[in-house]
């Protein structure tokens, strides 16, 4: 018999990288616009070790809520959600990235 997954786990996986994506770049934003840095708000190796600790963080959180029901769910919430949340990390940084003129495409 399966027991239920940990729904408040879950959730704070979901709300870890949807919204720890916007507020690392409203903090690249913030740099950018008030130091009037050029580039990235923030220095490359810091953006992207801030992406992958971030999205480290949600999928450990995303593990353990789910690591009680059967494998074959598990893997489905797994690979969904990560599916879903890379999707959403290309369009949020794609957006950020196009519409404050760091990059073109």
């Amino acid at each position: 018999m399966d027991k239920a997954m940990n729904v408040k786990l879950y959730l704070t996986a979901l709300l870890t990288w949807f919204i720890g994506m916007p507020a690392i770049i409203a903090v690249s934003f913030t740099l950018r616009t008030v130091f009037g840095f050029t580039g990235l708000g923030m220095p490359e190796n810091v953006w992207f070790f801030s992406h992958i600790l971030l999205a480290i963080c949600a999928l450990v959180a995303l593990y353990f809520s789910v690591k009680s029901i059967n494998k074959t769910k598990q893997a489905l919430h797994f690979l969904s959600i990560t599916l879903v949340g890379a999707c959403y990390y290309l369009i949020v940084t794609g957006l950020y990235v196009i519409q404050s003129g760091i990059d073109s495409l």
